[in-house]
Formats: C-alpha cells, structure tokens, sequence
C-alpha cells in the first residue's frame, strides 16, 4: 500500500494523497483486516482496487483534484448523449440525401465515420458547461480535463476514424442485393445496377466468390490500404484545436447563469447548427450531404469557436476582478 501511495504522491501530489487516498487505503485495510471468509476478502480486495483506481484516473484527467463520482459520470453521460445525437442525424440525413434501401447496420457504419471526429469537440461543450455549474472542478482541473479530451479528439480523428472506413463484412453485400432484387421485383428499378444484374444474373453463391475474388486484388487491397491508414496531419490537429476551442467555450458558458441541462442541450444544437454552415454543408433533400457550396476556409470553424471563448474568458475574468 505504502508503494500505491508514493505513486499516488507523484502524480496528485502530497496534498490530494492525504486528503483523499490516506483515508481510502485505511477503510480498505480496515475492511479486509475485518474479512471473515475468502469470498468476503475478494469482494472487498475488487471492490477497493475499483475504487482506488477510480480516484486516481480522476486525479490524473483533472490534473490533481478527484471529482466525485457522479460528476465524472454525468460528465460521460452528456458524451454519450452527444454521440448518439451526432449519429442519429447523421443517419437521417444520408437516408434523405442517398435513396436506398440500405440495412441499417450499412447506414449505422457509412454515418460513425463522419460524425466520429467531431463527437469530442461537441460532446465537450455540454460537458464543461455542467462541470463548471457542479462547482466541484478547479479551473486547473477543467484544463487538464479539456487538454485531455483535445488528445482524445487527436487520436479519435487521425486513427480510429480511418480505421472504422475499413470495408463492412460480406453478409451485409448480399443482404443489399437481396433488397434491390425484392425491390425490382416490385417495380421499382436502379439503374445501372438493375441493368447489370439483368444482363447477367448471378446466384448468391456467385455473388460470394465474385466479391471474394474482389477482395483479394491489388486494387482492393490498395484502396483499404489507403483508406484505413492514420492521418495525423493539418486536419487532425484542427480537430484537436477545435477540441480545446469548444471546452473552453463551454467553461465560460458555464460561469454565465446555471448551467442546466436543458440549456447545455440548446448550446449543443447551437454549436451543431453553426459547425454545419461554417463548414459549408447547406443540407437540404437531394444534395447529396457531401456536396459543399460556398464553402468557407477550412480554419473558419476553429477561428470562430476559439475567438467566441477568448472573448467569453476575458469578459469573465474583468467580472471577477471588478467583484473582488
């Protein structure tokens, strides 16, 4: 235990490892000195280790101060929320601009791709507004937890979002053609897809060594070679800025009236709504949601967000300085 302390010491300081993690080890050397039967003694050896690790990812995301628990999960809540939000929309609007009766595991991983790089840099608005309401997160903590989200919009944007372009599995092929073949069946014709499979019909175990020959190209293999690779560059560290810009911005919203979450919510939709248009996607039916007109620089975004939460801190800190 002595050991786990020194560690907790150089990472939280002498400060945080008295206050917190002192106390933590006692009751957990207290419970299992009280332990009267094996099972009991696991149960509380798991039980503390969660604990003990809990406190010290919290420390070390914080930059010294440990957030109480239900902090860090309204915190991963509101994330959660904001990913699924990104998706759904995204979702919704590739069905409306691309026409298809795609199932919607093809629609789920055609959509996580696009919304992934910025889940972060939304998600972080929301979250640093409700942080900074609960009163319990120092601003030095708020900026290591902010930095440390950049890091994982960082990652999340230059290999993770690459990765998950990789091809989808090959059942999901055959169950497109079956729809389209139930579809022309009805009436409905694609073209030139309808054409080509009338020229040539195929049976379904066709259709598997076709696509398997496919797979095994150089051209195939080439182009997921090339889509799945990591990109670290000028695009990815934008996304990481953009991460720091928004958590920022939400720090300082959060300092303005309570930060409800209805409130945090419309700031979202807000933020949403202005990243869409400054990014130069008019989405309207029929666009075809990757067509860009009248685009702004691709820094636009990043200068826009980063300048409104330079303003909202200045503005901030002269309130402060006037009330003291």
């Amino acid at each position: 235990m002595s050991r786990l302390l020194e560690i907790v010491e150089r990472v939280c300081g002498r400060h945080v490892r008295a206050s917190v993690f002192e106390p933590l080890v006692a009751d957990w050397q207290r419970e299992l000195a009280s332990s009267t039967s094996t099972r009991e003694r696991l149960t509380v050896i798991v039980s503390g280790s969660v604990a003990f690790g809990w406190s010290l990812m919290s420390c070390m995301v914080t930059g010294g101060g440990v957030m109480p628990r239900a902090v860090v999960i309204k915190a991963l809540g509101v994330l959660a929320i904001s990913t699924l939000a990104l998706l759904t929309i995204q979702i919704g609007l590739n069905a409306t601009a691309l026409k298809n009766d795609f199932p919607f595991e093809m629609r789920f991983w055609m959509a996580l791709p696009m919304i992934l790089p910025l889940v972060i840099p939304l998600g972080l608005l929301p979250v640093m507004m409700l942080m900074r309401g609960t009163g319990r997160v120092t601003t030095g903590g708020a900026a290591s937890l902010v930095c440390t989200g950049a890091l994982l919009a960082y990652v999340t944007a230059g290999w993770l979002t690459p990765l998950l372009r990789a091809d989808v599995r090959d059942e999901l092929y055959e169950e497109i053609e079956q729809r389209m073949a139930a579809d022309e069946r009805a009436g409905r014709v694609f073209y030139p897809s309808t054409a080509v499979r009338q020229a040539r019909p195929m049976t379904p175990e066709q259709r598997a060594a076709a696509r398997e020959h496919w797979r095994q190209s150089p051209q195939y293999l080439a182009a997921q070679a090339a889509q799945t690779r990591p990109r670290w560059g000028r695009a990815t560290i934008l996304t990481a800025l953009l991460a720091l810009a928004m958590g920022a911005l939400g720090w300082g919203l959060g300092a303005l009236r309570h930060a409800s979450a209805l409130r945090a919510g419309a700031w979202w939709a807000l933020a949403w709504i202005a990243m869409m248009f400054l990014d130069g996607r008019f989405l309207y039916p029929g666009n075809g949601v990757a067509s860009y007109i009248g685009r702004a620089p691709y820094w636009m975004p990043l200068a826009v967000f980063t300048t409104s939460a330079l303003v909202l801190l200045i503005v901030e800190r002269r309130r402060l300085v006037r009330a003291d």
